[in-house]
């Protein structure tokens, strides 16, 4: 018998349940897939890199949406936004919309989130299924806030180590304004900004210079490699407690960010790749590292992590469980796969990908755009016209995803504080 609660925590093999019965879901606000190691050499996030090394990367996920709420809520109930209605700020989840913590809590899983976005919390309906909310770190833009998530995780850890739990881990940081870190290379001041330039104040500098548009990505990635190691922190009490045998552990963004890569900054209003191209690892108990090159989507969290808990999968839900290795080129029929994003703030976008190939359609004006990922990553060059066959099919794909049921949204009002703590967070609110 374990007579201590501190030696409890230290072995893993004292009154823990079986393998697989924990997950862990960290999300990265605003985190391109390039500001991290796995697809940067130049990325500073040992953290992540590390779980890279351990679990299975895939290198081409794809967010549903550009901005936080329509992608965090797809994320969560494993559904498309087109049928969750969330399309502006002031729309919140409906009571159709089922999440992942309500599916484990039904099933004895004790559940805990620490989120730091208004846009994911209980005021959005992003609270269901929780034993545990912890909203305390939604302090807006000019707080650090990373450090308080990974405490509150922690401590959650340890209270639950000898039961079958669910964990949501939001970090808000990268999310702008950019703060400097000094321990993780933040670049050197401009003459004239102060620390933290808000995204207000920079759309009113665009475009940016080299040089500025330079620093602003430093304090960008460090504002990344802070949040790394706060990740780290999370990751080396998983090892402490003996959980990480056990506990299934995905780490992912919601969404992107732009630095003019095609003339704009931040986030919401293109589905450019530097939007919706998004890191995903998971880390499996027991598993053996790999990665996938076909393309998948953060819909598939849902029925992965049913799927590790043992639960049958749900019929409704739009995602497919994750490979954990790449079939290869012979057996991959998830290349044929039909993956669909797009974003109504501030413009009325919606693309489509199957395979290598992405098309977009600007639902106002009707103009669409093709591109082949693997021979112009940067989305440069509309190949519209060269590929009359694939073109066409995507098309049938596109009006599909554009006349797909949508569900009536469910009026969220804001108050006064509320839509300033948006408007400050670069959220226009109409």
């Amino acid at each position: 018998m374990c007579l201590l609660p501190l030696l409890l925590s230290l072995l893993p093999g004292c009154g823990a349940p079986d393998p697989g019965s924990a997950v862990v879901v960290i999300v990265l606000d605003s985190v391109r897939a390039d500001a991290l190691s796995p697809w940067s050499e130049a990325a500073r996030t040992p953290a992540v890199g590390r779980l890279a090394a351990e679990g299975t990367v895939y290198r081409q996920a794809w967010s549903q949406a550009p901005w936080t709420l329509p992608s965090v809520g797809s994320l969560l109930t494993g559904r498309y936004p087109a049928y969750l209605g969330l399309s502006d700020v002031d729309h919140q989840l409906g009571e159709g919309a089922v999440l992942l913590s309500e599916r484990l809590q039904a099933a004895g899983f004790s559940t805990g989130a620490v989120v730091s976005h208004e846009l994911v919390g209980r005021g959005w309906g992003f609270d269901q299924g929780y034993d545990r909310f912890d909203d305390t770190a939604v302090l807006g833009h000019r707080a650090v806030t990373s450090a308080r998530v990974s405490d509150a995780g922690i401590d959650f850890l340890f209270a639950h180590r000898r039961e079958r739990f669910f964990l949501l881990l939001h970090y808000f940081d990268p999310h702008h304004t950019y703060r400097r870190h000094a321990a993780f290379d933040g670049g050197e001041p401009l003459p004239g900004w102060g620390e933290g330039v808000r995204m207000r104040e920079l759309l009113a500098r665009a475009p940016l210079d080299a040089a500025q548009l330079a620093r602003v990505r430093a304090d960008y990635d460090s504002e990344v490699g802070y949040t790394d190691q706060q990740v780290g922190r999370v990751l080396d009490a998983l090892d402490r407690m003996g959980l990480s045998e056990r506990t299934a552990v995905f780490l992912l963004a919601d969404h992107g960010e732009e630095f003019q890569e095609h003339g704009g900054l931040g986030h919401t209003r293109t589905v450019y790749e530097e939007l919706v191209h998004v890191p995903l690892i998971v880390r499996y108990p027991g598993q053996v590292p790999a990665e996938v090159a076909a393309p998948v989507a953060l819909l598939d969290v849902v029925p992965t992590a049913l799927a590790l808990a043992g639960l049958p999968p749900a019929p409704e839900l739009e995602g497919r469980e994750l490979l954990r290795a790449d079939p290869g080129p012979t057996r991959r029929g998830s290349q044929e796969r039909v993956l669909h994003t797009e974003t109504s703030r501030q413009a009325d976008l919606v693309a489509v990908r199957r395979g290598d190939w992405k098309l977009s359609r600007d639902r106002a004006t009707g103009e669409e755009r093709l591109v082949n990922l693997r021979l112009d990553p940067g989305e440069r060059r509309d190949a519209s016209g060269e590929s009359p066959a694939v073109e066409a099919g995507l098309r049938l794909a596109l009006d599909a995803a554009a006349a797909a049921s949508r569900a009536l949204p469910v009026a969220r009002p804001l108050d006064r504080e509320e839509a300033a703590a948006l408007e400050a967070l670069g959220y226009a609110v109409e």
